[in-house]
């Protein structure tokens, strides 16, 4: 989204993320202005656009777009002038510490808009 408005929950047709889910080992900090990119979160504007964010009660929550699909849930916290990425959550996650790589490649690539390589899956 290139407007720099913040996504919300009610801006794509999505489902939440089930009971069964794998918890994911990440641990990151982030400044307040990566922050601020992270919280507008991304709503896809083309069909080759596969995933739909929004950051609600201290979570990013990252969607597949074309099933609605909750991907990924991450809890973002602040911690005295930054903010921490403390625990995450995937859907279907059979190699946990891939997911956890794709996780923080898309916050990295999509919704900071960092210049990274896609890990290896």
């Amino acid at each position: 989204m290139a407007t720099g408005k913040r996504a919300k929950k009610s801006d794509w047709k999505i489902s939440p993320m089930p009971k069964k889910k794998a918890k994911l080992a990440v641990d990151r900090l982030y400044s307040p202005k990566e922050f601020a990119k992270i919280a507008l979160g991304h709503v896809p504007e083309s069909m080759e656009d596969h995933w739909f964010a929004y950051f609600e009660n201290n979570r990013l929550n990252i969607h597949r777009s074309w099933s609605g699909k909750c991907r990924y849930r991450a809890k973002i916290i602040k911690k005295g002038k930054h903010y921490r990425l403390t625990e995450a959550w995937a859907r279907n996650a059979p190699n946990k510490t891939q997911s956890a790589a794709f996780l923080l490649y898309l916050i990295d690539a999509m919704l900071l808009r960092k210049k990274v390589e896609m890990p290896e899956l």
